[in-house]
């Protein structure tokens, strides 16, 4: 059995592992293993602003690719990634036409999301309103 060692590729995020049998580890995030976005929950994929900018922009309407590459400002393969990420979570849907891909919200991750913080809402509303009733009593 020959040992592993483990090089960075040039220009890339990618590490080639050689041994006995070549294997390729693709690294999509700086931190991040390709296994770590398959199991990618909505928590953890609104964590990211990038994602965060993307789900924004997605409230208007289905985008093209193309046009949040423009309206992101990033190179096209970072926010492929990011929408590979959006996507495994479930938080949007493709569309493909032809050689272009389109991307829209699904509205049921966020309705599940808006259900699990209703209870924390009564909390900070309850918690909001404290300083003013203080006010009002102190007077």
């Amino acid at each position: 059995m020959s040992a592993l060692t483990a090089a960075p590729m040039r220009g890339s995020c990618e590490f080639q592992i050689r041994s006995s049998v070549d294997v390729k580890i693709i690294f999509l995030d700086r931190n991040m293993l390709l296994s770590e976005y398959y199991e990618m929950s909505l928590f953890a994929a609104i964590v990211d602003p990038t994602r965060r900018d993307i789900l924004a922009l997605l409230r208007n309407g289905e985008l093209s690719v193309g046009a949040l590459v423009e309206l992101l400002g990033l190179p096209q393969p970072n926010v492929s990634k990011h929408l590979a990420a959006l996507r495994l979570a479930g938080l949007v849907r493709m569309r493909i036409a032809g050689p272009r891909r389109f991307y829209r919200l699904d509205p049921a991750p966020f309705a599940e999301f808006d259900e699990w913080l209703a209870p924390y809402r009564e909390f900070w509303s309850s918690k909001l309103d404290a300083p003013g009733e203080h006010l009002k009593n102190s007077h």
